[in-house]
Parts: C-alpha cells; structure tokens; sequence
C-alpha cells in the first residue's frame, strides 16, 4: 500500500511538472505583456541592462535617498518595459555582483529572457535534486518532479527569482560537502549565499556550531569565499556601488511598511515581518526592537542546539549534518525579517531529507507528520492567495 501511494505521488508530480513548464512557456511567449511585472523582467532584467551597459551606479538610489520611486532605476525599467504597469516600483535590493550574472540575459527581449532564466532555474533545480539524491536514498527524477508539488518552487520559477539558482543550489552543495566531511569546502561553497542573503544563516549555523567545538575549517571557508566574492565584486564593479547598496537596505523595510510601493502583504512569510506589519504605525520601533531580541535568542538557542548534536555525535558531521540542517531551515522563517512566500523553497531540501531514508521509525514518523502538515499548510495557502 505504501508503495502504491509513493507510485501515485510520483506519477501526479510528474504530471504537474510537465504542466507548470508548459504553462510557464506559454506564459512567456503568449502572456508577454503579463510577465512584463514580474520580479525577473522589472528588476533583475533591467538590473542585468543597467551592468551590460555600463551603468551599475543606477542599480540603487544614491546615498541618503528616502524613496524608491523616484530613482533612475525605476525610470530606467518603465523605458525597457512599456507595458509595465505605472504605480509598478522598480527595485533592486541584491548585491551588484548578482546584477553581473543577469547581464548576458539583457542581451535578449524581455520574454526571451525571462524563459532562458526559467530554464536556467530549472537546470539548477536538477543540480539541486542531483545533489541530495544520494544523501536521502531517492531517484534524482522523483525529487526533481515532485519538487513541483511543493508550490513555493512553482512561485520562484513563475516570477523569475533567483532563489533556486543563487540560493537552493548552493545550499545544496554545501550541504552534500558536509555530509562528505568536507566542511573547508561546505564554508566555501556556502559563502556563495551572499547572492541569497536570506538563506545565509544556515551556513552560519553551520559554521557557528562547528567553531563552538572548535573546528574552524567551515568558518575559514565563509571567510574565503567572502573575500573572493569581494574581491571580483571591487575588480569589476565600482567600489561607490557597493557602498550605496549597502547603504540603500535600510530602506527595505518600507517596502513593506510604506502603502505608497502596494507591496502585497499576503507574500509575508516569517513571524517578525508579519508582527511588524500588524503593528500599528507608532508601534513599530518599539515592537521591532522585541522582535529581532525574540528573533537573536531563538537563533542563539539553535546554535547551542546544534553544537550539542556535534558533540553528542563526536564531531563527526556528516551524521550531525541532517538535523542541523534541518533546524537551520525550520529556523528561518521565525527569525529573518524580510522573507517572502517564495522564499520558503528553502524547505524543498528539508522535505528531501524528512522523507528520505536513513532515519530511525521512532524519529521519521513525527518528522514526517510534521513535515506532511507543513508542506500542505504552504500549498493550501498558495492557493488561497492566488485565487481565491
């Protein structure tokens, strides 16, 4: 009967695999003007344009800005879309070496851009699938197919963001490094996270845990990783546009909190993003403030944890690696701040390992209770906010 309803499963994703990438097809090249608003045609297409023609220095208003609306960057997406839509804001928040990844994409129309990223996107999803395959004991074909059941990995590739490429793949790989004991490697490959800030401190539960006991080689790989990231980021682009991204994310916040940008607060998917949002106006400073301490505590509470399950498995990582890695991802939907719907296909890679082989029946069973609860409360919720 078990196997009847793996069989099942399996042959449903398959078939909603098949569907999303036709509909996401069809969608490019039927539905241009539609796609015109999504996050990879208005912001990470027109940042890849701003790069490709040398002018990085627009990716983010200039230092002291109050607004995102009146920016070159806006202006500059309205000329290269003219079908988006005029109350649409532009904004590009990531790093201006991820903007250097979309350059060569600026290179084509905006729906020939948008379906080369998706394919890139899904490329990095069977990377993904390909990784954790051996790890969790399943045929890289079911992971790749029925991640497409987990919706949040539907709404990634829909509107074009680079969580799966920049954020789930290495993740991944550095995830399938320490399960090999290769934790220089893991910190390394981690470090790449800095694209994908929102699924960076796993990798700093990681490397925070190991260096509690005194194993810094994890560390000392983020650390490397950083400063080659750095140092292509100065080499290439001008040192003042780095200096004005890094001083442009204090006005993230009012993305969220400001009514002028219409940012759709039903995408809000942590606890301290939507306790703020429910706060009233003159609430916020002061309810920010408990928040990120309720938010710091809970963080260090996961790190003592998790130093305590290396201890208790003799500093040996790779049987350690599962349950850190999945209190890293469970973590961090209750302590970020800025995290999104789409944001959690971090979870794919817990439900990977969740419904993998390896563990003991009187662990798996309430983890995968748990985990089945999780995974239908984010669909159901998927679709509550997209049609109904």
């Amino acid at each position: 009967m078990k196997a009847d309803r793996s069989s099942l499963f399996f042959f449903a994703s398959r078939f909603a695999g098949l569907f999303i990438i036709f509909l996401l097809v069809f969608a490019d090249l039927k539905l241009p003007e539609l796609m015109e608003g999504s996050d990879f045609e208005t912001n990470f297409y027109t940042a890849g344009c701003l790069v490709a023609q040398g002018h990085p220095e627009l990716l983010y208003p200039p230092p002291g800005s109050q607004s995102y609306l009146e920016t070159a960057f806006n202006t500059r997406a309205h000329e290269l879309l003219p079908h988006l839509p005029k109350p649409t804001t532009a904004i590009y928040m990531y790093s201006p070496l991820a903007a250097a990844i979309f350059a060569p994409f600026s290179f084509l129309s905006p729906s020939m851009s948008m379906l080369a990223w998706q394919t890139v996107s899904l490329g990095a999803l069977i990377g993904c699938a390909a990784l954790l395959a051996p790890l969790v004991g399943q045929k890289l074909s079911n992971l790749f197919w029925g991640s497409f059941m987990f919706f949040p990995v539907f709404h990634i590739l829909l509107i074009g963001h680079i969580a799966i490429l920049l954020g789930l793949l290495p993740l991944s790989a550095g995830y399938f490094l320490a399960c090999r004991n290769r934790p220089f490697s893991a910190g390394l490959t981690w470090s790449l996270l800095l694209l994908k800030l929102q699924f960076l401190p796993v990798a700093l539960l990681f490397s925070g845990a190991l260096a509690l006991c005194r194993r810094l080689r994890c560390l000392m790989g983020l650390f490397c990783g950083f400063s080659l990231l750095s140092i292509l980021s100065v080499t290439f682009l001008p040192a003042s546009v780095t200096s004005n991204w890094l001083s442009s994310l204090k006005l993230s916040d009012t993305i969220l909190s400001n009514p002028i940008y219409g940012y759709p607060a039903y995408l809000l998917s942590s606890m301290p993003a939507v306790l703020l949002h429910a706060l009233p106006e003159d609430k916020k400073a002061a309810g920010k403030i408990a928040v990120y301490v309720v938010a710091f505590i809970i963080s260090v509470l996961a790190l003592v944890f998790c130093r305590d399950r290396l201890l208790k498995a003799s500093l040996d990582l790779k049987s350690a690696a599962p349950e850190i890695m999945l209190l890293g991802l469970a973590v961090l939907p209750v302590v970020l701040p800025h995290f999104l719907f789409y944001d959690l296909c971090v979870l794919l890679p817990a439900g990977m390992i969740v419904f993998g082989t390896g563990w003991q029946p009187e662990t798996a069973l309430p983890l995968r209770r748990l985990g089945l609860a999780a995974w239908v409360v984010i669909d159901a919720y998927f679709i509550l906010f997209m049609f109904v």
